[in-house]
Order: structure tokens, then sequence, then C-alpha cells
């Protein structure tokens, strides 16, 4: 969003590993996940949705390196692929 409406500054990286350490992933019910998953993907859904051909062009910086718009949206797109064959490679044999 910050990148597709004319972010300038570079956006900050983390480290998903210390992300991960502050949860309480296990102590949640599957539904509730799920929920959340749902909700969340369905805000980012919306939000490219609302996205012209401009923005998505539009480049800018994360973690010191540039990106466009665009190439954001394959990652989340690529990235929520990669956690659903996880779950089905552990889960769903």
């Amino acid at each position: 969003m910050c990148i597709a409406r004319g972010e300038t500054k570079s956006l900050p990286g983390f480290e998903q590993d210390s992300y991960v350490k502050f949860t309480n992933f296990t102590e949640r019910k599957l539904n509730n996940l799920v929920n959340e998953f749902k909700t969340l993907r369905g805000a980012n859904i919306a939000l490219f949705d609302g996205f012209d051909e401009v923005a998505f062009n539009r480049r800018g910086l994360v973690n010191e390196k540039e990106i466009t718009v665009l190439a954001i949206l394959f990652i989340i797109i690529g990235h929520t692929v990669h956690h659903l064959n996880i779950l089905k490679e552990k889960y769903l044999k």
C-alpha cells in the first residue's frame, strides 16, 4: 500500500523468526486461525483490487531494495502457496 501510494522512504524488513517467538499459535483453535487468514487474505485482495496499472508499476524500496507493487503481489501469492504446500505435506498426507 505504501509504495502504491507513492512512499519514497525505504520500508523496513523484519526477522520472521523473531516475530514467531511472540505468537500463541499452538494455543489457538484451528477455526480461529483459518478465520484470521481469510480476513487478512480478503483485505489484501480488496487492497490490490483497487490498484490501477500505474499503481502496480510504481517502484519503491523495501529493506533498501527496489521493488514494484506488482512484484509484491506475486511474492504474497507465492508465499501463500509455499505455506499451503507445507500444510499439505505435513498434515494432509
